[in-house]
């Protein structure tokens, strides 16, 4: 009994010939249907067989889908259908022209990415050398505040201890000063009791000169007279003249005094003016000193705040540095991850710059051509290419059929 077909199949190798079955007694059907109803003819024995009848598809073994790895105008198609080709044969160029594109492209950003690299790189060895430079700087900031501090302290007691030493040398001198002008002024005083002695002396000097004087006159008139002798008024002579000597030497001795009594009130007045001289001074040098003092602290104090910023701007370029040099290590491992992305590009593009030129993967005959030169392909690599093959290869040196057999006979098959 014939049955429709079922999901079923039978796949058979080498060539299957499919023959038309009919259920009979071991004579043909189609005899029996010619022939008259009314034969007759005798039983016999022998095997009886059910014949299936189905319809099948003669497939080659191998048969590989030829698709474009890339999109493209079909530039060359070098095969037409039934052609028997070998394994690597191109069968057609996809035009190369914007995937050469894509490599030059490629090739530009690979380079750029290179000279990026080697930027960073040196970028970073010049940041590591200046931020070194900068913490030894930033060292040597500090050691020179830490001297100038010293430096400044150091000064300080020196200024201070010579401005010392100089108001004490002008207490000393003031102090010797007036001690000279206690001395000028005894000696003064001295001079002045010489003075009045020596005026009381010429007072009574003058006296006997001129009572010498007198005397003499007398005894001139006398010896005119001739009262008294010659030598009388010789001795009246001489006592006249010792007492003028005598009177003009007194005389000299008290305008020597006199003058001497001047120089030494003049002197006085120097040791005055001097002394004088010395207590201005002597307060100027100590106001000096009270101010040098001043000055001195605010100096320490400004030496000792620069030697805090300087401790402090080490310590922050100490605590910064290494996130600075750590930046600049991922710059250039950022540089280093371009590249490598890059290059992978570059790799790619040269790759679907190959895929332009189409090879036959195996020997066989081509099959199934459906593009004409000229023709615009897509790509068959993608998710999303629902593109079908350009044409198949298929080895037809190893052949089979597919017949699809109803599911109720596949049991009783043979």
């Amino acid at each position: 009994m014939f049955r429709p077909p079922f999901s079923g199949s039978v796949v058979g190798a080498g060539v299957l010939v499919a023959l038309i079955g009919t259920v009979t007694t071991g004579c043909d059907q189609k005899s029996e249907a010619n022939a008259p109803q009314n034969r007759v003819e005798a039983a016999r024995t022998g095997p009886f067989s059910v014949k299936v009848q189905e319809s099948g598809t003669l497939e080659a073994l191998i048969s590989v889908e030829i698709k474009s790895n890339v999109e493209g105008e079909l530039l060359e198609l070098n095969v037409e259908d039934g052609d028997i080709v070998e394994a690597a044969q191109v069968l057609g160029v996809i035009d190369p022209e914007q995937i050469d594109e894509e490599v030059a492209q490629a090739e530009a950003n690979y380079d750029a990415a290179k000279a990026q690299l080697e930027s960073a790189i040196e970028q970073t060895r010049v940041t590591k050398t200046r931020l070194d430079s900068q913490i030894l700087q930033e060292i040597e900031s500090m050691r020179s505040s830490q001297a100038a501090l010293e430096a400044t302290m150091q000064a300080s007691i020196t200024q201070i201890s010579s401005a010392e030493t100089d108001l004490a040398n002008s207490r000393d001198t003031l102090e010797r000063d007036k001690i000279a002008l206690d001395q000028a002024e005894i000696q003064l005083q001295q001079i002045e009791i010489s003075l009045s002695q020596m005026l009381a002396t010429l007072d009574s000097s003058r006296v006997a000169s001129e009572n010498a004087q007198r005397e003499l006159a007398r005894n001139q008139e006398l010896f005119d007279k001739n009262f008294v002798s010659a030598k009388a008024l010789d001795d009246a002579q001489d006592r006249a003249a010792s007492s003028k000597a005598s009177y003009d030497n007194n005389q000299q001795n008290v305008e020597s005094q006199r003058k001497s009594a001047e120089s030494q009130r003049a002197t006085i007045e120097g040791h005055k003016r001097v002394i004088n001289s010395r207590e201005t001074t002597l307060t100027f040098q100590a106001a000096n000193l009270e101010t040098l003092k001043l000055s001195r602290a605010a100096s320490e104090r400004q030496s000792q705040a620069n030697l805090v910023v300087a401790q402090s701007r080490l310590q922050e370029t100490q605590d910064t540095i290494e996130g600075q040099k750590k930046v600049a290590e991922l710059s250039e491992t950022s540089a280093q991850a371009s590249v490598l992305r890059n290059e992978s590009s570059l790799e790619t593009a040269k790759q679907r710059q190959g895929w332009t030129v189409i090879t036959s993967p195996i020997s066989g005959t081509v099959t199934n051509l459906v593009v004409e030169q000229g023709e615009i392909v897509t790509s068959g690599r993608s998710a999303f290419s629902q593109s079908p093959p350009l044409m198949n290869v298929d080895d037809l040196s190893q052949m089979i059929v597919r017949v699809p057999v109803n599911e109720v006979d596949m049991g009783q098959m043979a």
